[in-house]
């Protein structure tokens, strides 16, 4: 098999290389545990997205800002940032994620903060509870 990439000493490459499958996990559980990824938190991705950049920015701020107010100090709430893959179908992708310590705090959280929120049209907003992808 031949793998391309544009960063080939990249430990996961190398790992993969090599075959070194508990390498590769024990990395990959101590970078998960120092940045409070799963499975030490929780995470509900926010996405929003538009065809105007300016507005879907805007909107994405704002709706970091809300749930920044809300949040308890148990959880961790990013500023808005673009999508990995900023713009798909037209529209222009922006995200914040939150971190908890639990599943059903987040949902809860999301569900009272997001229908009080009033977003301008053509603005759309989905949330993930434990997203399988952040792309």
């Amino acid at each position: 098999m031949i793998v391309q990439t544009f960063t080939p000493a990249s430990p996961s490459v190398q790992y993969a290389r090599h075959h070194d499958f508990e390498g590769f996990f024990e990395q990959e559980i101590a970078f998960r545990e120092n940045f409070a990824h799963p499975p030490f938190r929780r995470l509900l991705l926010i996405q929003i997205r538009g065809v105007s950049q300016e507005k879907t920015l805007f909107s994405a701020e704002a709706v970091a800002k809300v749930f920044a107010e809300a949040a308890p100090a148990s959880v961790q709430v990013s500023t808005a940032v673009s999508a990995p893959l900023e713009r798909a179908h037209g529209q222009y992708r922006f995200q914040v994620t939150l971190k908890g310590l639990s599943g059903a705090q987040l949902g809860k959280l999301a569900r009272e903060v997001s229908s009080s929120l009033k977003l301008p049209e053509g603005i759309v907003m989905t949330l993930d509870v434990d997203p399988y992808s952040l792309m």
